[in-house]
């Protein structure tokens, strides 16, 4: 893992979604070589419970797979 990706994680799990400011959803994404990509997402479980944002997940994943 390259050093962009490890401060985009970094910076996520240490700022964490606050949903009463906002963003309750945090999606990013990292290009890698090859024209491959990877996505990092935070989500907030007051905005998003436990299933839907498994759920949302799952979708953009199939998104990203098509």
């Amino acid at each position: 893992m390259d050093a962009t990706m490890q401060a985009v994680r970094a910076e996520m799990s240490t700022t964490g979604t606050d949903p009463l400011t906002g963003p309750g959803i945090d999606v990013r994404l990292s290009l890698l070589p090859g024209g491959r990509g990877r996505l990092h997402t935070a989500i907030s479980r007051v905005t998003l419970g436990d299933w839907s944002a498994t759920l949302l997940n799952r979708e953009l994943l199939a998104f990203a797979a098509d």
